[in-house]
C-alpha cells in the first residue's frame, strides 16, 4: 500500500509579482537545472539500482578478502552407480504468456500563467503494472494558444516511477511577450521496464501554500523510506483550484533527506489564481546521490 500525500487548503487572496527582473533569473536557472538533469539521466546509474542500494541496511563497497577460519576436510569418496532404464520424458505444458506491460498513464494535467511572462505546467503519471518498474521515461509538453498556435515546448525525464505509483511532475515556462495558453499537451514515452516488488516513495506532511507578492510557494516535509542518506531528490508541487483542476506548479530540488528521517522543503509556484489546494511529490531523479 502506498503512502498518502497530504494536501492543505487555502483562503489566502490574490497575490501579483512585482519584480519580474529577478523572477525571470530564477526561471532561467531552473530550466538550465531541468536540462542537466535530463542529460545525467541518459548516462546515469539507474533509478532502481539506486533505490536497491539505499534500501539496503549493508554498507556498500567490496568486503576485504583474507582467512575466514574455517577448517578444511579432505573429500569424501563417491560411490558408482549403475545406470537405471530410462522412461519416457512426461509431456509438458506450455508456460501461459507473459502479459504485456502497460502503458504510463495521465491521470490529470493543467497549467498556470503569471504575470511578466511566467507559466507553468504540471501533470500526475501512473504506474498501472504490479512488479514492474518503469525507468527514464521520456515526456513532452507544448501549451497553446486559443488559435491552435503552438507558445512553447519543454521535455524531460522521469527516473523511475515504481509498480503501482503514481507521481506528480511541474515545472516553469517563459513565454514569448503578449501571449497566453490556451491548452496544454502531454505525452509521454513508455521508459524501460524493470522486475521491481517494491514500492518505496518518499511520504509528505504538513503541506502548505505560503502567499507572497513575489514568490508565493509551498512548503512541505519530505519523509524517507530509505536505509541510507540521499542527495538531490527532486520535489514537485502542484496546485488546484475548488474545482480539483491543476492550475500550475513547480519544482525544486531538496539537497539532502537523513536515512529513515525527513527534511523540510519550500517549492516556489506560478498559478493561475490562488490554489485551494496543493500537494507534494518527491521522487528518486537523475541526479540522486547516496549519502557519505
Amino acid at each position: 500500500m502506498g503512502f498518502v500525500r497530504n494536501s492543505a487548503s487555502t483562503d489566502a487572496g490574490e497575490t501579483s509579482h512585482k519584480n519580474p527582473s529577478r523572477r525571470g533569473k530564477i526561471r532561467v536557472i531552473t530550466l538550465i537545472l531541468a536540462a542537466v538533469l535530463a542529460l545525467t539521466t541518459a548516462c546515469g546509474t539507474s533509478g532502481t539500482d539506486v533505490a536497491r542500494e539505499a534500501l539496503s541496511s549493508t554498507p556498500s563497497g567490496p568486503q576485504a578478502s583474507g582467512d575466514t577460519g574455517a577448517a578444511t576436510t579432505e573429500p569424501t569418496p563417491t560411490a558408482t552407480v549403475a545406470p537405471s532404464p530410462t522412461t519416457a520424458p512426461k509431456p509438458t505444458t506450455a508456460p501461459a504468456p507473459t502479459p504485456a506491460p502497460q502503458a504510463l498513464a495521465i491521470l490529470a494535467k493543467g497549467f498556470g500563467q503569471g504575470e511578466y511572462r511566467s507559466a507553468s505546467y504540471a501533470f500526475i503519471v501512473e504506474n498501472p503494472n504490479s512488479g514492474l518498474a518503469v525507468e527514464d521515461s521520456q515526456y513532452q509538453v507544448a501549451v497553446y494558444d486559443a488559435n491552435g498556435t503552438v507558445i512553447e515546448t519543454d521535455s524531460g525525464y522521469i527516473t523511475i516511477l515504481f509498480p503501482g505509483e503514481k507521481l506528480g511532475i511541474a515545472s516553469s515556462l517563459f513565454l514569448p511577450d503578449g501571449t497566453e495558453i490556451d491548452r496544454l499537451d502531454v505525452q509521454v514515452k513508455p521508459g524501460r521496464f524493470e522486475p521491481f516488488d517494491q514500492r518505496p516513495e518518499f511520504a509528505t506532511e504538513n503541506v502548505n501554500y505560503v502567499p507572497d507578492d513575489y514568490f508565493p510557494k509551498v512548503t512541505g516535509i519530505v519523509k524517507s523510506p530509505y536505509q541510507k542518506d540521499l542527495e538531490n531528490i527532486r520535489v514537485a508541487a502542484i496546485a488546484y483550484d475548488e474545482a480539483g483542476n491543476i492550475i500550475g506548479g513547480g519544482f525544486t530540488y531538496l539537497d539532502f533527506v537523513p536515512a529513515n528521517g525527513q527534511a523540510a522543503v519550500d517549492v516556489s509556484i506560478t498559478t493561475s489564481g490562488v490554489p485551494a489546494k496543493v500537494e507534494l511529490y518527491a521522487t528518486l531523479s537523475g541526479l540522486t546521490l547516496l549519502g557519505d
